[in-house]
């Protein structure tokens, strides 16, 4: 896969109401894993950033191929799903977490967002499991960052804390409103259908097959609403 098709596949992949839903995600979140990463090193440099604060963007880097190599050429959807929010979520983050100001950044947006998405690509006992997992870890970090803040790598320079919290707060809220965006479409649309479909039944029922006009279930319908609205005076 070209550098040149990733925006094709992405709108593909997003569009493509055939594939299933946490498929879609998951592909979105390949994609833009890699986009974040760049940001994130990018962003580094200006603020002379330690060199260790780009490791969890390595680490996010290799979990982006292993998941994409998985999901393309494996077509190993729900094995490339747990690489993904278990690489991102469980390792990423928390290293991300220390080695990046800690509670004094953005980080806890980003925490927030690992929860908030091992809850909408996860599902069943894993979903339980991973959840139940990340939100203890999360805490873990926060804590240890409170109370031993000499295990947190502080960001250097006056703006840095501010710079950072609104990139994390810019990326995150793009990434989940496609996320969200993507989850909640697909029930809009079946919630019209199935709106559509019950008009039409409705109209069924109420009308008469060979002269289309109003039949007793109609008038009974009407009846029963006059009762509820207690209108009785406009029969």
């Amino acid at each position: 896969m070209s550098l040149k098709t990733v925006p094709q596949n992405i709108i593909r992949y997003l569009n493509d109401q055939s594939i299933d839903l946490r498929v879609r995600m998951m592909y979105f979140l390949e994609y833009a894993s890699f986009i974040a990463c760049l940001i994130g090193t990018v962003s580094m440099f200006p603020l002379t950033q330690p060199i260790e604060s780009m490791i969890p963007n390595l680490i996010l880097f290799a979990v982006s191929f292993i998941s994409l190599y998985f999901s393309h050429k494996k077509k190993q959807y729900k094995l490339s799903i747990l690489i993904m929010i278990t690489g991102c979520a469980n390792f990423a983050l928390p290293w991300m977490f220390f080695s990046a100001g800690g509670n004094e950044s953005g980080m806890p947006i980003w925490l927030v967002f690992g929860v908030v998405v091992s809850c909408l690509m996860l599902e069943g006992r894993t979903r339980i499991v991973i959840l139940t997992i990340t939100i203890l870890e999360y805490m873990a970090c926060i804590c240890i960052g409170h109370f031993f803040p000499q295990t947190v790598t502080p960001l250097v320079g006056n703006d840095a804390m501010f710079y950072d919290l609104i990139q994390s707060f810019a990326v995150v809220c793009f990434c989940l409103t496609i996320m969200l965006g993507i989850y909640i479409t697909p029930h809009n649309k079946q919630h019209k259908i199935l709106e559509e479909q019950s008009r039409e039944l409705r109209k069924i029922m109420q009308t008469d097959a060979l002269t289309g006009m109003f039949n007793r279930h109609a008038y009974y319908d009407e009846i029963n609403t006059y009762k509820d609205s207690k209108d009785l005076g406009n029969l």
